[in-house]
């Protein structure tokens, strides 16, 4: 263990792309952009939190524009998203999936391939948002990812679909995804409150919240808790605890913590119990994970 913090006392913390975006959206009115030079030659990205109407249900916003092929892992998130390519190409495997994607909340890590000059618009749902903005029980997106022309309404589907051909900047892009999506807002269903209160409050305590303790506050019994949580966020409390959890595991190794230290930050009994955590939701260790350099796929705006 004394080995661990050696190293890591080697060199200064490095920032991840949550952290060093939103250093740079304290000086830009809630949009960050970021250019190669700041983490890797393969990537750029910009992000934007959306308007205050919207953000019940958005969390955030964020281009990626691939200059090199690349693969990608990316981690299970405590939320839904919805992807939008436009431009070139991103496959999982052999498939080369479509345009406009709507991913439900995952148990487990993906990877995808992204062409050189790929450039993806993804939209991040808060926990409750995306069942409530598409008007579906989100229980039937999880651990999936669905064509969203299967799923949109044919009024807003033509919004979307002229998209790639616009050729816009990162900030044309937020502000047309933005216009469409506030649209759809007259329509959307209302966000349950207690189930966005009990996932606040999953996020506020990283995860280390018992389901009775949940239920209790938001004056619901355990059953009724976890099928409110099925239908509106996809998953049952204890794995979005789970899921919340291991974002908060990143947040503290992104800020200089040794494994062992973030283990017990982060509410585990001991350093292999976070090990094991880890490696069941993402298919590997935090060690290989951490060592790869790669942007992670975490929230800036970690409500």
């Amino acid at each position: 263990m004394a080995a661990g913090k050696a190293d890591r006392s080697a060199r200064p913390p490095k920032l991840s792309l949550s952290q060093a975006c939103s250093l740079r959206c304290l000086f830009a009115s809630e949009f960050a952009a970021t250019s190669s030079d700041m983490w890797m030659s393969a990537t750029r990205h910009a992000v934007r939190r959306p308007a205050e109407p919207l953000r019940p249900y958005i969390r955030e916003m964020l281009w990626v524009r691939s200059e090199e092929d690349r693969v990608q892992t990316l981690l299970p998130e405590s939320g839904m998203t919805l992807a939008l390519r436009v431009a070139g190409a991103v496959t999982r495997g052999t498939e080369r999936l479509p345009g406009m994607v709507i991913s439900g909340v995952q148990d487990h890590a993906r990877s995808l391939a992204h062409a050189r000059g790929a450039e993806t618009v993804i939209v991040r749902f808060t926990e409750a948002g995306a069942a409530a903005f598409l008007r579906e029980n989100a229980g039937q997106f999880s651990n999936q990812t669905i064509d969203l022309l299967d799923v949109l309404p044919k009024e807003t589907r033509s919004h979307f679909k002229d998209l790639p051909e616009s050729h816009m900047a990162p900030e044309g892009y937020f502000d047309t995804i933005e216009r469409h999506l506030a649209d759809h807002l007259r329509v959307a269903g209302e966000i349950s409150r207690p189930i966005a209160a009990a996932a606040a409050m999953i996020r506020r305590h990283g995860g280390k919240l018992r389901s009775e303790h949940l239920a209790r506050a938001v004056g619901m019994s355990e059953r009724a808790l976890e099928r409110a949580f099925l239908r509106e966020v996809g998953v049952r409390p204890k794995m979005l605890s789970r899921l919340a959890r291991l974002e908060h595991v990143c947040e503290l190794w992104d800020r200089g913590h040794s494994l062992t230290d973030v283990a017990q930050h982060a509410g585990y009994t001991d350093q292999p119990h976070m090990v094991r955590d880890f490696r069941d939701l993402t298919g590997t260790s935090p060690r290989r994970i951490f060592s790869s350099g790669q942007p992670r796929n975490l929230p800036v705006f970690y409500k």
